[in-house]
Order: C-alpha cells, then sequence, then structure tokens
C-alpha cells in the first residue's frame, strides 16, 4: 500500500516509505516466501520477524509523517549551510576527499579493489572513498545548476569513481546508490520527475539483479566487463528466492538470530551500534588488534546464532537490520526505524526550502537508510556521522552562514509540500 500510494505522487518514489516498500516487496517478501515453503526456521520465529517485519515498516511510515510536518525544524540550527556561491568549492573539497581514497585502492591488486571487506590501509581509503556519495549528489546539482568546465570536470570525476564498482564489480549497492542519487538531483533541482512507468521497471529489474549479481560478477571475474550476450544467458527467475529456496539467505539468517535472542533472552541494549562504531572507525593498525577486538561489548550477530542453535550464516551474508534490531531492544527495536524515517523527513523539507548544499544532506543519507533493511540496523546512524563530520567540516572550512541562502519555501523546487 505504501508502495502504490507512494508512487501515485509526484516524485514520491524518492520518499523513504516507497523506497522501503519497495526494498520489502523486492528482497524481503520473496525469501520470506522462500523460508515459509521450506519450513526451515525455528519454531515461533518466523511469525516473530514476520511481525517485527511489520513493525519496522509501519515505524518508516509513521517516522516519515512526522518528520515532514511543517513545524520548526530542529535540525535547521544543527547542520551548517554553506551559500550558494561556494558550493562549487566545497563540491571540489569533498570530491578531493573522495579521490584520495579512490586513487589508495587503485593502487591494490584488482580482486582487493573489489573487495567489501578491507583491511589495514585499504580500510581508511574506503571509507574515505565512502565520500563519494556526497561529491556525486553535490557536483550532479552543482552540474545541474551550472554548466561550466569546473562542473563538468567535477561530475566526470565523480562518474569515473562510480564506475569501476558497477561495470567491472557489479557492486549493488553502488548501482542503486548512484541511480537514486541521479534521480533525486533531477527531482530537486530541475523538477523532473522519473515516470512512473519507468520506475516500475526499474523496480522489476533491480529485484531481478539483485539475486543474480553473484553470477553477473563471476561472468565479469577480475576487472573483466560481462557482454550483454552473457547476461542475456542468466535465468534471472530461477535465481528469485521464490523458485530457488537457496538463494540469498539473508532472511533465514534473521529468523535464527531471533530465535536465538528468544531462547538466550540476550538483549544487546545498543551494544551493537557500539560495536559498529567501533569497527568502523577503529583502526587495528594503529591500536592493535587486540586492543580493538577489547573494545567490543557485545557478541555479533553470528556468533550469537551459532552459540545458541549451532547455525551458521552462508559466507558474505547479512543478518538483516531487522533481526539486529530486534536483537538490540526486543520489538521496541522498531523505534530505531522511526527515528532514521523521522530524521531523512526533516532532511527532506529542508532539501526543497534550501540551495544545493541542503539538498545534500538527504542524499547522502538515502542508501544508508535502505541499509537498515538489507544489513544492520546500525547502518545509518554509525555511516551517517561520518557524513555529518565530513561535511560540517566542509561548511565551516568554508565560513558558510547559518542562515538559509534561498529561503524560497518548499514549493521553490517546483514540488508539492509533503501532507502532514
Amino acid at each position: 500500500m505504501a508502495l502504490g500510494i507512494g508512487l501515485a505522487r509526484r516524485g514520491g518514489y524518492i520518499h523513504m516509505p516507497v523506497l522501503f516498500a519497495a526494498v520489502y516487496a523486492g528482497w524481503v517478501v520473496p525469501q520470506l516466501w522462500s523460508l515459509v515453503v521450506r519450513r526451515v526456521a525455528p519454531e515461533g520465529a518466523l511469525a516473530a520477524l514476520l511481525f517485527m517485519s511489520l513493525l519496522c515498516l509501519a515505524a518508516v511510515i509513521l517516522g516519515w509523517r512526522m518528520g515532514t510536518r511543517r513545524t520548526v525544524n530542529p535540525l535547521a540550527g544543527l547542520l551548517p549551510r554553506v551559500h550558494e556561491g561556494k558550493v562549487g568549492k566545497a563540491a571540489v573539497i569533498l570530491t578531493g576527499f573522495a579521490l584520495i581514497g579512490f586513487l589508495g585502492l587503485g593502487a591494490d591488486p584488482i580482486e582487493a579493489q573489489g573487495s567489501t571487506m578491507w583491511t589495514g590501509h585499504a580500510a581508511i581509503f574506503s571509507l574515505i572513498l565512502s565520500i563519494k556519495t556526497a561529491s556525486f549528489a553535490l557536483s550532479l546539482m552543482y552540474f545541474l545548476r551550472r554548466k561550466t568546465g569546473l562542473s563538468t570536470a567535477l561530475l566526470v570525476i565523480n562518474v569515473v569513481m562510480f564506475a569501476p564498482y558497477i561495470i567491472f564489480y557489479f557492486r549493488r549497492h553502488v548501482i542503486l546508490e548512484a541511480c537514486l542519487i541521479a534521480a533525486y538531483a533531477f527531482l530537486v533541482v530541475r523538477s523532473y520527475a522519473v515516470p512512473r512507468v519507468a520506475v516500475i521497471a526499474g523496480l522489476m529489474v533491480t529485484s531481478m539483479g539483485m539475486f543474480a549479481a553473484e553470477e553477473i560478477r563471476g561472468i565479469s571475474g577480475e576487472g573483466q566487463v560481462p557482454r550483454l550476450s552473457e547476461i542475456a544467458e542468466i535465468d534471472f527467475l530461477a535465481l528469485n528466492p521464490i523458485n530457488n529456496p537457496q538463494a540469498s539467505p539473508e532472511i533465514e539468517n534473521a529468523a535464527n538470530l531471533v530465535s536465538a535472542v528468544q531462547i538466550s533472552d540476550r538483549y544487546t541494549l545498543g551494544g551493537q551500534f557500539w560495536n559498529r562504531f567501533v569497527f568502523q572507525y577503529v583502526p587495528a593498525q594503529f591500536v592493535g588488534a587486540d586492543v580493538k577486538q577489547g573494545l567490543m561489548l557485545t557478541p555479533w550477530p553470528a556468533e550469537l546464532t551459532y552459540s545458541v542453535t549451532g547455525y551458521v550464516p552462508s559466507a558474505g551474508s547479512t543478518q538483516t537490520g531487522i533481526a539486529t534490531a530486534f536483537m538490540e531492544f526486543w520489538y521496541f527495536g522498531c523505534l530505531l526505524f522511526y527515528f532514521n524515517a523521522y530524521i531523512m523527513g526533516r532532511l527532506w523539507l529542508r532539501a526543497l526550502a534550501g540551495n544545493s548544499w541542503d539538498k545534500v544532506w538527504y542524499a547522502a543519507g538515502i542508501v544508508p537508510s535502505l541499509h537498515m533493511v538489507t544489513h544492520h540496523s546500525a547502518v545509518f546512524y554509525v555511516s551517517f556521522s561520518f557524513f555529518v563530520a565530513i561535511l560540517t567540516f566542509v561548511a565551516y572550512f568554508l565560513r558558510g552562514n547559518l542562515r538559509a541562502n534561498n529561503p524560497g519555501g518548499l514549493r521553490s523546487a517546483g514540488l508539492p509540500a509533503p501532507k502532514a
């Protein structure tokens, strides 16, 4: 229902409830169906997981509605602004940061460049490279407003930083990130909304391609571009969990984690947030692996599942944010999704009323928000805090003022104000 209502509104496809509903429809539901058919979920875990899934989606819808209410925005004075005249300089700085990470990873072997689990110096470069989300969004919006030599060069550099992870390594989150940021930029800058038919077709293609990623990567090999004829030979329907019970076992992982938590009655109460923060921001090469491990407060989800039930998740699969939210705070973990949607709602209002810099905050939070469903409930809060730190540093470095440069109201982007 949330998906249908959102798509009926102009530009609604970029709203959080619609994006979450799309992830549910294309990723969660097929795996839940497979789990029901195979009947491999521990007793009582499937019902608990289904109820938790519905609570999380409802929390997103409620959080977005509360966040997009036209009241005083509590984030207005917290996030510094940059004058529209300095957006070009901001784009240069962000692109420069991201380029350092890109070139640093480029010095590694091809197989390391395509990895998603870096160690050593590569982990630091990958963190720096993650700034490309904000730099691409800002550069694209800067280009759409002012087609100059500088804006064109910045956009080309950012496209180049995205290209290898899309063409050679077929990283699903990078493809999704690039498409959503582009759709968002054209919407809020040029007031161009992607036709609904194209959005629906894109959702279908994304759902099929999501479960065929490994096969496509297998075709490409190490740094090779797969041919269209080879991709056409893949049976995408057969790889969907509805037809292939062994595909994408994340929801099965989630059911076993929920069961382990219920049996052990061990709720981490924020411990997973701390673990994710330490894992992402404490470099083992500086403090030592033992010190870093000692900073961890609670077992990782997979460790708890194995210790209680003996279940071993498939290599490379996730535990889902739905299950880790349950591990953190029982059913109250759905509030993590509520606050995420609320924050994104406030950023959406800021994007509609502000200049290019004000719009980049929302762009930076789109994919981390969706990863709360597919990966971990702490992803948005841990990852987005890095964007906040970098963007704040850039804003104060440029001595941006704290007043909106373009207080044109919600209709300044040519879009209808969201309903309360």
